[in-house]
């Protein structure tokens, strides 16, 4: 799911798009030296809430979650990003059929990723009419 929102923003011009997968925290070198003002992260989650079901996430809420399919719990990854960089971190889930490690997406989560992609895309067009957008 990630993956297609991902391949929607590749190449666009001031953004870096970085498919983490199961080890985010390898890419944190890149995103620190991006600079970002904002992050903006997508993944699968766990919701009490029909297959398709997308969300926006505080971190505290993320804290919370125990079991994951990522290396490091991500509230670990985002705390480090938080201390060492000054940018505004989002956090997306959609809510899969399955979370078996390397299920297909289904057609539920495929339409949640179009509709997170097109809101994103929306958010960052309103972000470069900005006249505070670098």
């Amino acid at each position: 799911m990630a993956r297609s929102i991902a391949r929607r923003f590749r190449g666009r011009s001031g953004l870096l798009v970085v498919e983490g997968g199961t080890a985010p925290e390898n890419f944190t070198g890149p995103i620190l030296g991006f600079a970002p003002s904002h992050l903006v992260v997508v993944d699968c989650a766990e919701l009490e809430a029909p297959p398709g079901t997308a969300g926006l996430f505080p971190l505290e809420y993320i804290g919370g979650l125990s079991s994951s399919t990522h290396s490091l719990p991500l509230s670990v990854v985002f705390d480090y990003l938080r201390r060492s960089c000054d940018c505004e971190i989002l956090v997306v889930g959609i809510r899969p059929k399955s979370l078996e490690f390397d299920a297909p997406p289904t057609r539920e989560a495929l339409r949640a990723s179009r509709r997170v992609a097109g809101g994103l895309a929306r958010a960052i067009r309103a972000m470069e009419r900005s006249p505070e957008f670098p």
